[in-house]
């Protein structure tokens, strides 16, 4: 019940007219999904998208004449109007100076799910001597947000000017830590002096490119963990965070400004002078302990508690979230691999997940990629490297099973609209409300808890378990009881509410060790067009129970999972055109309407359970996720740049499309484009270089012809698997084997795939790096060390110079 929510003016409520909508098949769903590598998606029409966002807010930060704004209420943000669970990744362009990179970075993000990056500038790196300004070259943002746009991720910038980092200074120019004689990160003003020309100058550089002006920042972080009471006697605080936030909206900012406390339970900027409009505080529940890597702490289960004190009208918020660890400096690094170890694939599962049952719905992971501190950028307690341990490593590499389970969790938010509005019910230990109203989380093993989860409009349910002891690495498996609810629209089924302990037939449901798993009721995917109160169900990737009603428009249900048994309950007042895996697994025939199976532990890769001529059923063993890909289908029907500037958003998931295709065995798939006029498809992407690759498109528009993979049209090798009324088509291709080329007479030909020639290398040309060591160098432009006294707290310890180098400019 939304009892907090104000709807806006008339005048600025939004409009839906100017996009199709399709509403979801609504599914009553019970499914344990190990991992989280659920997907939900529909090849109906490239321009539909989410339509079930709620119009009911309470805030307005900024509201363009099209109707492009940032609004938020204590579930989620909304952009443009529509829920957005912001699943975010923390990246530093200036850690990566090449700017033809980023595009990279950001396309493998998008690939996993995540739909944001958090960026720091650098006010050092921006401003580095007094009056000169630069964001040019790798310091630049233009680049860096127009790619943005360009691929689909929104930006939450944070230009400081304090950034921490593990920068030097934490990103304050040394000339400024040490030619000024105020106390830094106050209302002093020397030291507002000193970073307002870098706060201008870049708040002109990217006030275009808000969302409000069809852009993609929708937040900036004003400061970073910055404490509102005097330290030290110096006072100041809350007014530096007032002039600040005065300085950004006076040069044009209008998106929300955000707050990172540094930790849990300290309050400072919740509400009052210096505050901004959506709170947060940051969260690394693992330190930084790389040296014991298989060495855990608990959980924390205070987030949702904290909130509720804080800020419980706002969106609950983690500006950063432990994304891997820094590597300290010294002889007993371990080195960034065990860092890797220790915030891996299975803290990801039980941590990540553990902010979805305390109802965060914006977390920023830190780091998605970390990148190179160069030259004199890093704090004297870390080294070059800044790989972090990160999902997407140092070399920009993505083949570990970090990224493959961060792909899996991010692909199921994405396709999860009905998660981004919900309340906490309660969990095996206590309970919120009435036994009536909300049942009990009853879990049938006590070593595993849940956390209920619930939508108040549209009744889906989310029930996230793990290990009583999370650090437990031990197996253990359990039934749970679930709740479910809904209306049927075969006739003579009435609405109906009744309770189901889970799995109905087979094994218990098992957590192997360090591991949690979502499991859904009353879950809606889809198109309701035909049928508005459609009802699924199902549970698990590793054991999914499906009630399953088929439409005319045509969806498709990706579900993986651990390598255990899957169980199917399927109801449908249709037959299916093929229950293709049947044979790998145990038939069994139910009451009329209903089809229970189960895909037996041991199956591998990509199989079709279950088709229909409206839908498709696949399922996927864990390791097969790796090499498989959601691409979102972009329209490459669109004839002018002006038509494409028409629709700014057009390459964001929900807000301007929610097609996809599902492609399976390249390395990556980094875009996908689809015209219904030329009825070609064109991928573009990677390929494993040391091994031959088949391509799978196992989901595609029905009136596909050509297929064209990194610009190269590719010839298709198998038929289709499943029979021509069926609209879930599959073939394979073999792009390193077979390119088909056309002759001079139009003819096509086919011929192997040739590397281009690499030239020699001559003439190089080279710079001496320590031209003073030689006899005949002339030093007598130096500037002389003679200053006897420093600004900084940090006196010489020994002789009365000072040989600070930020003291000579």
């Amino acid at each position: 019940m939304d009892s907090e929510v104000h709807h806006p003016p008339k005048s600025k409520r939004f409009s839906t007219a100017r996009r199709s909508t399709r509403w979801p098949q609504l599914l009553k769903t019970f499914c344990c999904l190990a991992g989280i590598s659920l997907g939900l998606f529909s090849v109906g029409g490239i321009r539909s998208s989410f339509p079930w966002a709620t119009w009911d807010q309470s805030h307005h930060v900024s509201t363009s004449e099209n109707g492009w704004e940032v609004s938020w209420d204590k579930y989620s943000l909304l952009l443009n109007g529509r829920r957005v669970f912001v699943w975010s990744g923390e990246f530093h362009t200036w850690r990566l100076p090449v700017p033809e990179l980023w595009q990279d970075i950001l396309q493998k993000l998008k690939a996993s799910g995540v739909n944001a990056i958090s960026i720091y500038t650098h006010w050092g790196l921006s401003n580095p001597s007094r009056g000169v300004l630069d964001f040019d070259g790798y310091r630049s943002l233009k680049p860096l947000l127009d790619m943005s746009a360009q691929v689909g991720i929104w930006v939450v910038l944070r230009p400081g000017p304090y950034i921490n980092a593990e920068t030097t200074a934490g990103g304050i120019p040394h000339w400024a830590t040490t030619s000024l004689k105020s106390h830094l990160r106050t209302n002093n003003t020397e030291y507002r002096d000193a970073w307002i020309p870098y706060i201008r100058e870049l708040s002109r550089i990217v006030a275009p490119y808000q969302i409000t002006e069809g852009g993609p920042i929708i937040a900036v972080q004003i400061e970073n963990e910055y404490t509102e009471r005097a330290e030290g006697g110096y006072v100041g605080m809350p007014e530096a965070m007032e002039q600040l936030k005065d300085a950004l909206r006076a040069n044009g900012i209008n998106v929300p400004f955000t707050v990172n406390d540094a930790n849990l339970g300290l309050k400072n900027y919740v509400n009052g002078s210096g505050a901004g409009d959506i709170y947060g505080f940051d969260s690394y529940p693992q330190s930084f302990d790389c040296a014991n890597p298989g060495i855990w702490k608990p959980v924390i289960t205070e987030y949702w508690d904290y909130h509720q004190t804080a800020n419980p009208h706002q969106p609950l918020y983690i500006p950063e979230f432990q994304g891997g660890a820094f590597d300290a400096w010294g002889p007993h690094a371990p080195g960034y691999e065990a860092c890797k170890t220790l915030t891996g694939h299975e803290f990801e599962s039980v941590f990540n997940l553990n902010l979805w049952a305390q109802n965060v719905k914006m977390a920023n992971i830190y780091m998605a990629y970390g990148g190179t501190s160069w030259g004199h950028l890093p704090f004297p307690g870390v080294y070059t490297s800044y790989d972090y341990g990160a999902a997407i490593s140092e070399n920009r590499d993505i083949n570990s099973l970090k990224y493959a389970e961060l792909k899996r969790q991010g692909l199921f938010l994405r396709s999860s609209p009905d998660f981004y509005k919900t309340d906490v019910i309660g969990n095996s230990t206590h309970v919120e409300s009435s036994e009536e109203t909300h049942p009990s989380v009853d879990i049938s093993n006590a070593s595993v808890f849940g956390t209920l989860l619930n939508n108040p409009d549209t009744g889906t349910s989310f029930y996230v378990v793990r290990q009583l002891n999370s650090s437990s690495i031990d197996i253990v498996d359990f039934r749970i009881k679930i709740s479910v609810k809904g209306s049927d629209p075969t006739p003579h089924r009435p609405q109906s509410e009744y309770s189901l302990q889970i799995p109905l037939l087979g094994a218990p449901i098992e957590l192997s060790g360090r591991q949690s798993k979502t499991i859904l009721a009353n879950y809606r995917f889809g198109d309701l067009s035909s049928h508005p109160t459609a009802i699924q169900r199902d549970y698990n990737p590793a054991f999914l129970n499906t009630v399953l009603h088929t439409f005319d428009f045509f969806s498709h249900f990706l579900l993986s999972g651990l390598e255990s048994s899957s169980y199917l309950e399927v109801e449908s007042t249709y037959s299916p055109t093929e229950l293709l895996y049947s044979t790998a697994g145990l038939f069994f025939s139910g009451r009329i309407g209903y089809t229970v199976f189960n895909v037996l532990k041991g199956v591998k890769g990509v199989v079709s359970v279950w088709e229909s001529d409206t839908q498709v059923i696949l399922y996927a063993d864990t390791a097969s996720t790796s090499t498989l890909w959601v691409p979102m289908l972009g329209d490459d029907d669109l004839q002018s740049q002006s038509e494409a500037n028409s629709d700014p958003f057009r390459n964001f998931w929900s807000i301007g499309s929610n097609s996809s295709i599902i492609v399976d065995g390249p390395r990556l798939v980094r875009s996908a484009s689809y015209s219904a006029k030329r009825r070609e498809l064109r991928l573009q992407g990677d390929l494993d270089t040391d091994r031959e690759t088949y391509l799978s498109v196992i989901v595609y528009p029905s009136d596909l012809r050509t297929v064209y993979w990194n610009g190269q049209r590719i010839e298709v090798m198998s038929s289709p698997s499943t029979s021509s009324s069926s609209t879930a088509l599959r073939f394979n291709v073999n792009p390193l084997a077979k390119l088909q080329k056309r002759d001079n007479g139009g003819n096509s030909r086919d011929s192997s795939l040739t590397l281009p020639s690499i030239p020699p290398l001559e003439d190089w040309e080279y710079a001496d790096s320590l031209p003073e060591i030689g006899q005949n160098y002339d030093d007598s432009e130096w500037i002389t060390a003679d200053h006897e006294k420093t600004n900084s707290p940090y006196k010489p310890h020994y002789g009365k110079k000072v040989l600070y180098g930020c003291d000579y400019g």
